[in-house]
């Protein structure tokens, strides 16, 4: 007899875990099931289902080859047998509560499938900038000392490559290179390198070792660095080459034209590690700015425009910006530094120059210096993007809605990113956001769905 693979929380397999609404038929009849979709894949597998019903329910598959193995009030477990086709294939499970239903769809691979899905179950998650590999980090308790235990992931193995265990709280992680060299949190700061490989760590190197180093993303082979180094109150964007660090040139003025020029960061870098943008940090302004062959310029400048206004009642004057900001997202570059993603925010109509506020996803040409803005998306924002033009746009800025999937160039919207790559790969991806796109072919994906404390990483690539 086969052994079945139970799946967990860190099945590699593709879910997406909804919470399923019932149809409250009756006053008193309810029932919720943990999931909504599953994937399960082409070998025999056992998947468990956590059920919230107002009574005893019933569960009905609608197909031979997926059946109940096991219930309990709370929970049951569904057994799927391999699957010999060539295709991929789907089913609905029915759980009944009185008059109150709720419905599973069940979706099995192909028996020759090409693609991996994992969902982590992990306090922080960073991606490498080719999708190879994710870092994370767990609690991890050792002789008393409470500790975190950092993780290398082969996204297309599936598989931990390497471990370390910290005997200190790593409480985030911001990059990782290729060879396992991490950036991490070490109370509030992004300040240490863990090396996941030999377990060494040690907090980045500073200039004049001076302030306290916040490194967010690194390029592809691990040679560049950028973030920013603070100092007091003031952040100074920084490149780190080889390790060695240096400021990168500050802009002569301020997102609303002001003097004030000593709170800027550096956010991301392309993977050649040619062209890094970052954003203002006085205020609520978060002014995008970039810098390219040694020079930094506001990103979407063509669009970039002052205005002075003046306050009823008090006479004060003061400045209107239409442009582009981002927040602290580390992925919003394509792989040359093509494109870069951020949010158009337009506080006065350039033409009237009236005050009238509005926000649109945009994406920025660092090669034809031009933006594009998607006006169908209001209060959205644009972030991963590829050089080809596929690109992510956030509704609402917030990972509780699926990221759309765009073409800047032909300003084509594709959908989902869930449709889209139920059309490509035949996988069903969870409902959530997608932070970076990867691969030849756009078939690595790294994201976060909604969870209830905390969202949940997951990844999805290639099987090597």
């Amino acid at each position: 007899m086969k052994k079945l693979f139970t799946f967990s929380l860190l099945a590699l397999c593709s879910a997406a875990m909804l919470t399923t609404g019932c149809q409250k038929n009756g006053q008193s009849d309810y029932v919720n099931c943990g999931i909504s979709a599953y994937t399960l894949p082409s070998a025999e597998s056992s998947l468990e289902v956590t059920v919230d019903a107002s009574g005893t329910y019933s569960i009905a598959t609608g197909a031979s080859w997926l059946e109940v193995t096991a219930e309990a009030s709370d929970k049951f477990t569904l057994t799927a047998t391999a699957n010999p086709e060539n295709s991929m294939r789907s089913t609905d499970v029915t759980v009944t509560c009185g008059l109150a239903k709720a419905t599973i769809r069940i979706d099995q691979l192909m028996m020759d499938d090409d693609y991996r899905y994992r969902r982590l179950t992990v306090h922080g998650a960073a991606v490498s900038p080719s999708g190879r590999y994710v870092a994370t980090n767990t609690d991890e308790i050792r002789e008393g000392v409470e500790g975190s235990l950092l993780q290398l992931i082969d996204t297309h193995k599936a598989e931990v490559v390497a471990t370390a265990y910290i005997p200190a709280y790593v409480s985030g992680m911001s990059t990782v290179t290729d060879e396992g060299l991490a950036f991490g949190d070490m109370g509030s700061i992004t300040a240490y390198m863990f090396n996941i490989r030999t377990g060494d760590y040690q907090i980045a190197p500073t200039p004049e070792d001076k302030g306290t180093p916040m490194v967010s993303n690194v390029s592809a082979d691990g040679t560049k660095w950028v973030g920013s180094i603070a100092i007091g109150q003031t952040y100074v964007p920084t490149l780190w080459t080889d390790g060695v660090p240096a400021y990168l040139p500050l802009p002569e003025t301020n997102y609303r034209g002001g003097t004030q020029i000593d709170r800027i960061l550096a956010r991301g870098i392309s993977a050649d590690g040619n062209i890094i943008y970052g954003n203002t940090l006085i205020g609520m302004d978060m002014g995008m700015l970039y810098w390219k062959d040694g020079k930094v310029d506001w990103v979407g400048k063509d669009l970039y425009k002052t205005t002075t206004a003046t306050e009823e009642g008090t006479g004060k004057v003061y400045t209107l910006v239409n442009g582009m900001t981002c927040s602290a997202d580390p992925y919003n570059i394509s792989e040359t530094g093509k494109y870069i993603g951020g949010t158009y925010v337009q506080e006065f109509n350039p033409e009237t120059l009236q005050t009238e506020s509005a926000s649109f996803p945009a994406f920025y040409n660092t090669e034809t210096e031009t933006t594009t803005i998607f006006e169908e998306f209001p209060g959205a924002g644009g972030f991963a993007c590829r050089d080809n033009g596929l690109a992510v746009i956030i509704p609402s800025m917030s990972i509780t809605f699926a990221s759309t999937l765009v073409d800047i160039e032909e300003k084509t919207v594709y959908g989902s990113y869930q449709d889209y790559v139920l059309d490509h790969f035949g996988i069903i991806l969870p409902t959530g956001s997608v932070d970076l796109i990867a691969g030849d072919n756009n078939d690595v994906f790294f994201g976060r769905e909604p969870g209830i404390l905390a969202p949940w990483w997951w990844y999805f690539a290639p099987r090597e």
